[in-house]
């Protein structure tokens, strides 16, 4: 079985819809939220496992913010990494 085929699995990706609704994920960068998501579920699970099987999703770019560097008047950014209802990742750029 290829990798992807294990990564776009049904019952992988209602697992990790589970561990992010769990957890209380934040938004991404499409800015949906936990609670948009859950309303949906059924069909945005659905839509991801096909987008994913034929491989045609793609990443959004990150979001960026700049944030004030401590002790500085300098700023360094921050870098939302998310998608698609996922949990969202801040990352130091």
């Amino acid at each position: 079985m290829q990798v992807l085929a294990k990564v776009y699995e049904p019952g992988r990706l209602r697992m990790a819809w589970q561990q992010v609704k769990r957890n209380a994920g934040a938004a991404g960068t499409d800015r949906m939220t936990v609670e948009e998501f859950a309303r949906r579920e059924e069909v945005l699970l659905a839509l991801i496992h096909d987008k994913l099987r034929s491989v045609s999703y793609r990443f959004k770019p990150a979001r960026r913010v700049l944030i004030p560097k401590e002790g500085t008047s300098k700023k360094r950014e921050l870098q939302d990494t998310g998608g698609n209802g996922s949990d969202c990742r801040w990352e130091y750029a």
